[in-house]
C-alpha cells in the first residue's frame, strides 16, 4: 500500500506539470508535454524509492494515457477550466495512473491490490455512465473563461444534449423534445450594442422588412424557413432556432431561460 501511494504521489507531480504545459498550449509545450513526463518520473521514481523504480516511471505515463483516453474531452479541453477544477484532474488521473502501473510490477498485499483495482473500477465506471455530463461541464468552465454568459432553459418536457463552445464567442446550447425528439438550438453570446432588431435586420433576406416583433423584446426573421428568434436575456444575447417547431413552442423556451452556474448545466 505504502508503494501505491508514493507512486500516486509521483503521478500526481506529474499531472500538474503536464496541466501547467497544457493550459498554455503550443508547439512548444506540446514537445515538452510529450518529452517531460519519462525523464521527470524516473526521477522521481528513484527518489521516492519506489520498488522496481524504473519501470513504474515507464509504465506510469501509460496508465496516465490510459486514463485520459476514457474521457470523451481531450487533455487541452480539461485544460482550459479554470485552474481549481483542471489541474486536480489532471494530478488525479496521472496519479491513478501511476497507481496502476505500480500495481502491476510491484509485488502487493490483498488489501493493496484490491484499492488499485477498484479506484480503476469506479473512475471506469464513472466516466462511462458521466460521459454527457464530464462534456458537458468542461465546455461551461470553457464558457466561464471565456467569460461567455451561461444560462440555461428549464423545462420539463427538454432535455439539454449537447453544450459547445465557438471559438470563444457562443455558447451553443442543444436541446431534445422528450415525446416527439424535436431538436431547438439555442446560441448564447455577451450582450453588446447589437439589438434583437437589429441582429434579425443583419441576417434577414430583405432587411428589417422581414423582421418582426411576436413578444416583448423578441424578434423574429420571417424570411427563414424555420423558426429563428432573437432575444435578449440578462448579461447574454440569444438566437433561438428549430427548423419545424411553432412560434410558441420557441417562445416557450426563451421564457424559461435563466442564469445558472456552471456545475448546473450538467443537471439541466
Amino acid at each position: 500500500m505504502n508503494a501505491l501511494i508514493r507512486a500516486a504521489l509521483v503521478g500526481a507531480v506529474v499531472g500538474l506539470t503536464e496541466a501547467a504545459l497544457a493550459a498554455h498550449l503550443s508547439v512548444f509545450t506540446l514537445l515538452m508535454m510529450l518529452l517531460v513526463p519519462v525523464p521527470l518520473s524516473l526521477a522521481l521514481s528513484y527518489w521516492g524509492r519506489l520498488p522496481r523504480w524504473w519501470l513504474v516511471a515507464l509504465l506510469g505515463p501509460v496508465g496516465a494515457i490510459a486514463c485520459f483516453g476514457m474521457l470523451p474531452v481531450t487533455p487541452a479541453e480539461l485544460a482550459g477550466m479554470t485552474g481549481w477544477v483542471g489541474y486536480p484532474a489532471f494530478m488525479g488521473l496521472c496519479a491513478l495512473g501511476f497507481a496502476l502501473a505500480t500495481f502491476w510490477v510491484v509485488p502487493a498485499g490483498r488489501a493493496a491490490r484490491l484499492t488499485a483495482v477498484g479506484a480503476f473500477a469506479v473512475f471506469s465506471v464513472t466516466a462511462l455512465l458521466g460521459r454527457d455530463s464530464i462534456t458537458v461541464l468542461v465546455a461551461a468552465q470553457t464558457a466561464v473563461r471565456d467569460g461567455l454568459p451561461l444560462v440555461a432553459a428549464k423545462l420539463p418536457d427538454y432535455r439539454l444534449t449537447d453544450v459547445t463552445v465557438d471559438d470563444g464567442r457562443h455558447l451553443i446550447l442543444s436541446y431534445e423534445r422528450s415525446r416527439d425528439g424535436q431538436e431547438l438550438m439555442l446560441q448564447v453570446e455577451r450582450r453588446s450594442e447589437k439589438t434583437p432588431r437589429s441582429a434579425c435586420a443583419d441576417v434577414a433576406e430583405s432587411g428589417a422588412n422581414d423582421c418582426r416583433e411576436v413578444a416583448d423584446g423578441v424578434w423574429r426573421d420571417e424570411s427563414d424557413p424555420g423558426m429563428l428568434l432573437f432575444a435578449v436575456r440578462g448579461d447574454a444575447f440569444i438566437e433561438a432556432y428549430n427548423e419545424v417547431a411553432t412560434q410558441e413552442d420557441v417562445l416557450a423556451v426563451l421564457r424559461a431561460v435563466r442564469p445558472v452556474q456552471w456545475w448546473e448545466l450538467a443537471w439541466s
